[in-house]
């Protein structure tokens, strides 16, 4: 029953309330972290702040071979190391080269006779003998360790760790072989002239007026320490398959 006598009224108590929003926990992978402070530097190229500390980043001046002259070590180590040091480097080498490689390479010979048609069974002849010395390592390879599918693999993982290989081919007892040698083993130091018409740089003999590769000069490396003796060994260019991915119109060499 409503009480017309009653004045003292019941007032409610405010309850206090934090308005303060709670702020998720963000969890980090440590390794993701490290991965993308690394790859944020690496990232930055040719520039000199990463050595000295500055916060201002000297700008590149002159051309891109200028450029890399004198940092093509530095960087080839930095992706060296996010490539087989950081799990995240490790995944992204192994996803490009399945995505690259993918079930391989599979060659087909094409000798057309007289009259404009295919030769299939010279062809048939061919595609045979190639695969039964690409499938054998010992035959294949100049070590013996790989075979013509695992050189694919083998190369791209080069490239995304280094930024190019370099794929020999030497012909010993009457038998092709196949050599696969890393960025640094092509000295990026090496800078010499050899004539008026040849010259040196970075480890690739050119031919001056058309900057056409005539050879390269490789490392000779000490087998028990591992390191360079310091000398060089030459190597003509028509056996030599630089595979790398330009990174500006007249880059001779990239990392």
């Amino acid at each position: 029953m409503f009480n017309l006598f009653r004045r003292n009224k019941a007032v409610e108590t405010p309850v206090k309330t934090n308005h303060r929003q709670q702020q998720q926990k963000i969890f980090i992978d440590k390794q993701v972290e490290k991965f993308q402070k690394d790859l944020s530097k690496r990232s930055l190229g040719l520039v000199g702040d990463r050595i000295d500390g500055s916060l201002q980043q000297d700008t590149i001046t002159g051309t891109f071979n200028k450029a890399l002259k004198s940092n093509g070590k530095r960087l080839y180590d930095q992706g060296r190391t996010l490539a087989l040091n950081t799990s995240v480097g490790s995944r992204y080498t192994q996803y490009i080269t399945d995505m690259v490689v993918g079930t391989g390479l599979d060659p087909k010979p094409s000798i057309v006779k007289s009259n404009g048609k295919l030769d299939s069974a010279l062809n048939k002849q061919i595609e045979n003998a190639f695969w039964k010395w690409a499938q054998n390592a010992k035959r294949f390879s100049r070590n013996g360790r790989f075979n013509f599918r695992e050189l694919l693999v083998m190369a791209e993982r080069e490239r995304v760790m280094g930024g190019e290989c370099f794929i020999v081919l030497t012909k010993e007892n009457n038998e092709l072989n196949v050599s696969i040698l890393s960025a640094d083993k092509c000295d990026w130091t090496l800078n010499r002239e050899v004539s008026k018409e040849r010259a040196i740089y970075q480890g690739v003999e050119y031919d001056v007026d058309t900057m056409r590769p005539v050879a390269y000069w490789f490392r000779k490396i000490n087998l028990l320490t591992q390191t360079y003796t310091g000398d060089n060994y030459r190597v003509d260019a028509s056996q030599v398959c630089h595979y790398y991915q330009p990174l500006a119109a007249e880059s001779l060499r990239v990392v």
